[in-house]
């Protein structure tokens, strides 16, 4: 199974001695295809391909190709002097097939096996060089033609098999429709053990919008309870007060679900828990309104580490093998709400519960445009000691207040987050926008993420400052290729919510990564119907981020925890472990069950959160700082989809 990439270099020369011959060979030419039409009428390109060609032996001159150059031209081409090189196809790449037949255009998820090559330049000699990647699908190969660099595309069937709109974002209308807002808030209160008010609950939220003055609700926290230099804020920093959004709170019935979505490449690699599975609701009652649960799932045998989750993965490769949309709606409902049977027996309570939404470990984030300007908020579930549920606003992760980028800020918290930022700029080094994060501390996380074009806009910030920040960001980042700048675009775009929804889409973030676009605020779009590849239009359109970058790297992920062994009682079950590092595993020779995977990666995987019982005298304050407490015990480890550990988006 796999895709080469078969690169052929040449230099060459008219010379009738050898005097001449040295003299012509001053430069060969080295050209890509990243184009072929397979025997099916198929077109597969290789897209948002950056391919850096470093001189190894200073005889020669360096060049980078980049596809998108000239997205449209099938080749790409440069010149380079005789000598010894290396040739590296970075991070950021996808495969896109084009069916012309069917008028279709999606990615294939391919897996690189081997990032960089080393050949010659020589005179009148040509050299193969061979990127190898795993592929969906029938064999092909670009033909070599004129070409002194070709590539050859070969395709199997994916090992799963897997369809990602069945098993990773499922947005057909009837394999959602049988969710509401009001049975998922009432789950969450049931499977806590909590006496359910789903209608309180959801007032709660509601009511946070508006001030005491304008609210409705006593127990609701309200918009502007906490004031900093006598304005409305949270977390320290201003919030918008009071927001038409408060006038949904009677409109619990009129929300309706997009999606359900396995975020289960959010694993850490230890196990320490098993990633996020999600709901999406929409409300256009009064303009445009939507809420997202978050749901992180604990591990239920640490023991076992990240095998101990392959049960959701089982649960979500199952559903691509289900043609009838009622009959995975119908299986989404238990996983959700009252629990599946395999599920409940490998130990997985129902996904939706107030500790799965709480401090330390989910969220409720809302995405706002009922009043001007499109925000999003974000919420925990948590129970009082009498056994009621209670909402508490939180400030945004992963997005850090705009001002906190200019170092003639008197922000209490700007020194000490600046030093945070200059550590999370690690997170953004890859160039595959799906790894990218930015892990900041609670106390620059902002109080909601608005879309006016300034607050988060890390770039701007960074420009209005003495100059001091932008040297420190540049010291840490030299040797690669990437400016302050870049990196204040890729944070605005990984870390930022309203950066990745909208601000920061289809902007350059450097070494040739175009951040890919939303559908204009949202994901998921409740207002437009689309193929779900079987022909019918009945699936919420997906945007080009999800299905073209994220979903690609969110499959690899589930293959690698469906490639892992089976945790059982007495340890685990063959299978093959997932590298530290996040690679794929290593392929298992026929007939040959593998090595066993080792231990957990960290003895205090599974480690509980933080209390989801509010106590009378905390504050949110105080749930901030246990927020930021839970989440350093994932500093330094990987998810199975790339990115660090203690991202939550």
């Amino acid at each position: 199974m796999g895709l080469a990439l078969l690169a052929s270099v040449g230099s060459t020369g008219c010379a009738h001695d050898e005097t001449k011959k040295e003299q012509a060979v001053e430069r060969g030419t080295l050209q890509m295809a990243l184009e072929t039409i397979s025997d099916s009428g198929k077109i597969y390109r290789l897209r948002q391909a950056v391919f850096p060609v470093e001189s190894i032996d200073g005889r020669g001159t360096s060049a980078t190709l980049r596809s998108e150059d000239d997205p449209s031209n099938p080749v790409i081409e440069t010149f380079l002097t005789p000598g010894q090189f290396a040739i590296t196809l970075l991070p950021g790449w996808f495969m896109e097939q084009e069916d012309r037949l069917l008028h279709t255009v999606g990615t294939v998820d391919a897996k690189l096996r081997s990032e960089t090559q080393f050949f010659d330049i020589e005179s009148n000699v040509e050299t193969k060089v061979s990127f190898d990647f795993d592929v969906n699908g029938e064999r092909v190969h670009f033909q070599p033609g004129r070409l002194i660099v070709k590539i050859g595309v070969q395709e199997q069937t994916a090992p799963t098999g897997l369809d990602p709109r069945k098993s990773l974002l499922e947005t057909r209308q009837d394999a959602v429709a049988q969710f509401s807002l009001e049975q998922v808030l009432t789950a969450a209160q049931t499977n806590s053990g909590l006496t359910p008010d789903p209608v309180l609950t959801y007032h709660e939220i509601i009511d946070s919008y508006a001030t005491a003055a304008n609210g409705r609700l006593a127990s609701a926290v309200h918009c502007g309870d906490e004031m900093t230099n006598g304005s409305p804020s949270l977390n320290g920093y201003p919030i918008l007060c009071d927001r038409q959004e408060r006038f949904q709170f009677d409109n619990i019935g009129r929300w309706f679900p997009t999606a359900a979505v396995n975020r289960i490449d959010l694993a850490p690699l230890d196990g320490e828990h098993c990633g996020q599975q999600r709901l999406i609701f929409a409300n256009n009652a009064n303009g445009r309104m939507f809420m997202i649960f978050e749901a992180q799932i604990p591990n239920p045998n640490p023991s076992c580490g990240l095998a101990a989750c392959k049960p959701i993965a089982d649960f979500w490769t199952a559903q691509s093998d289900i043609a009838d949309p009622k009959a995975r709606n119908a299986r989404l409902l238990g996983a959700f709400l009252t629990g599946d049977p395999d599920l409940l027996a490998a130990g997985f309570k129902p996904f939706i519960s107030v500790e799965n939404l709480s401090v330390g470990t989910g969220s409720i984030r809302t995405n706002n445009f009922d009043d001007f300007e499109w925000t999003l908020r974000q919420f925990k579930l948590m129970s009082d000691p009498l056994g009621q549920t209670r909402t508490v606003p939180f400030p945004v992760s992963e997005s850090p207040h705009g001002e906190l980028w200019n170092d003639t800020s008197t922000l209490p918290a700007g020194a000490a987050c600046r030093e945070n930022f200059l550590s999370a700029l690690s997170g953004l080094l890859s160039d595959n926008p799906q790894e990218m994060a930015f892990i900041v501390d609670t106390a620059c996380r902002d109080s909601e993420s608005p879309n006016d074009g300034f607050t988060e806009d890390y770039r701007t910030h960074l420009s209005n400052g003495s100059g001091d920040f932008r040297a420190a960001l540049s010291a840490r980042l030299a040797g690669t290729g990437l400016t302050p700048e870049n990196i204040a675009d890729r944070a605005r775009f990984a870390g930022s919510c309203i950066g990745c929804h909208e601000e920061a889409t289809g902007i350059d973030l450097g070494r040739g990564v175009t951040s890919p676009s939303s559908n204009g605020f949202v994901h998921v779009d409740e207002s437009r119907l689309e193929n779900c590849g079987d022909g019918s239009f009945q699936c919420f359109t997906a945007s080009p981020a999800l299905t073209k970058v994220f979903l690609p790297r969110r499959l690899q992920a589930l293959n690698d925890v469906m490639a892992l062994g089976t945790c059982t009682p007495g340890g685990f079950d063959g299978g093959v472990p997932i590298p530290t590092d996040g690679g794929a595993p290593a392929p298992v020779p026929p007939g040959d069950a593998g090595p066993p995977p080792g231990p957990p990666l960290a003895a205090d995987a599974g480690a509980p959160p933080p209390s989801s019982v509010l106590t009378p005298d905390e504050t949110i304050a105080d749930l901030v700082k246990e927020e930021q407490t839970a989440r350093e015990s994932l500093q330094g480890q990987t998810t199975v989809g790339g990115q660090p550990a203690q991202v939550s988006h």
